[in-house]
C-alpha cells in the first residue's frame, strides 16, 4: 500500500516538474521571439 502511494506521489512529482519546465522553456521562448521583435522594430526605426 505505502509503496503504491509513493510510486505515485514521484510520478506526480516528474509529471509536475515535466510541466514546470516545458512552461519555463515556453516562456524563454517567448522571450526570446519578443526580444527579435523589438530588434526589427528598431532597425526599422532606425
Amino acid at each position: 500500500m505505502m509503496s503504491e502511494f509513493l510510486r505515485d506521489c514521484n510520478s506526480a512529482f516528474f509529471f509536475y516538474e515535466e510541466l514546470f519546465l516545458a512552461r519555463h522553456s515556453f516562456k524563454v521562448a517567448l522571450w526570446a521571439e519578443r526580444q527579435r521583435y523589438n530588434v526589427v522594430i528598431f532597425r526599422v526605426l532606425v
